[in-house]
C-alpha cells in the first residue's frame, strides 16, 4: 500500500551519525512497493521497497515527518512489533550503532508512559541487549 498523494510531503534526508539515538512515536505504518530513493553516492534514483512510518514525536519534540525503512534487517527486527499493533501504540527508541551502510539498527521499545528524557540518548542504551526487545 501507498502513501496517500494527499499525505506527502517534502521528503529530507536524514543522516544519523554512528553512536546516535532516537525516540520516536508513530501513528501509521504502510508497505510501499516503489519507493523512490537517491543514491547518496552516485546521485542516482533508484527503487525500492520499503515500509513508511509517519512520526509525530521524535525525542520528545512534536513533529509531522516519514520515516522511510528500507534496510531488511531492521523490517525484520520491527515486523513482530507491527504485527501486534505495539509499534504504533508505544514509544520506540532506535539506536544506530555502527557507521556506513552496513550496520543493524537496535530497537525497543519502551512503556506506554514513558516520559522522553534527554539523558536516554547520551549513551548507547543496548549493551549486550537483543536486537528487539519489549521493555
Amino acid at each position: 500500500m501507498a502513501i496517500p498523494f494527499e499525505n506527502l510531503m517534502p521528503q529530507e534526508v536524514v543522516t544519523w551519525q554512528a553512536g546516535e539515538t532516537k525516540v520516536i512515536e508513530g501513528d501509521s505504518i504502510t508497505y510501499d512497493p516503489a519507493l523512490r530513493l537517491t543514491d547518496p553516492k552516485l546521485g542516482t534514483q533508484k527503487t525500492v521497497p520499503g515500509l513508511v512510518m509517519h512520526v509525530y514525536r521524535e525525542n520528545g519534540n512534536s513533529v509531522s515527518k516519514y520515516w522511510r525503512i528500507i534496510q531488511t534487517r531492521l523490517i525484520a527486527t520491527i515486523r513482530p512489533f507491527i504485527e501486534n499493533g505495539s509499534i504504533l501504540q508505544r514509544p520506540v527508541k532506535v539506536y544506530r550503532p555502527g557507521a556506513g551502510v552496513k550496520f543493524d539498527m537496535e530497537v525497543v521499545l519502551l512503556p506506554v508512559n514513558y516520559q522522553y528524557d534527554a539523558n536516554d540518548l547520551k549513551s548507547g542504551p543496548y549493551v549486550q541487549a537483543p536486537r528487539a526487545t519489549q521493555s
